[in-house]
């Protein structure tokens, strides 16, 4: 027996994130690169991450974020080694008034060499 019933639409919450410009991006399309390994080729896995940490930066309207949500979400993508060498490294700054630009530059000097 055939259902008749005619459905309202339903509006669906897409989960849209708000790029650069106001931009409505679908939130499965914005996502944080995979995390920084620094392996044997350090300065092209550092480049390569490195664009796709400027593509989620622009994409997700990072800048919006708390200073300190930020430095979260950049140390989330920093592989194990990574990881070691920002944690043991001697900053300028203080644990809670560094910056993502700080620990970007810091790996950028690890991986690519000094700038």
């Amino acid at each position: 027996m055939p259902n008749n019933t005619v459905q309202e639409p339903v509006e669906e919450d897409n989960g849209a994130v708000e790029g650069a410009g106001g931009l409505k991006i679908p939130s499965s399309l914005v996502k944080p690169p995979d995390k920084l390994e620094l392996g044997s080729d350090k300065s092209d896995n550092f480049k390569t991450w490195r664009k796709g940490w400027d593509n989620f930066v622009l994409l997700s309207s990072f800048d919006r974020f708390p200073r300190q949500i930020q430095v979260a979400l950049l140390e989330n993508c920093l592989g194990k080694e990574a990881m070691k060498k920002h944690t043991s490294h001697t900053y300028e700054t203080d644990d809670d008034a560094r910056t993502v630009q700080e620990i970007i530059s810091r790996m950028e000097e690890i991986c690519v060499g000094d700038i």
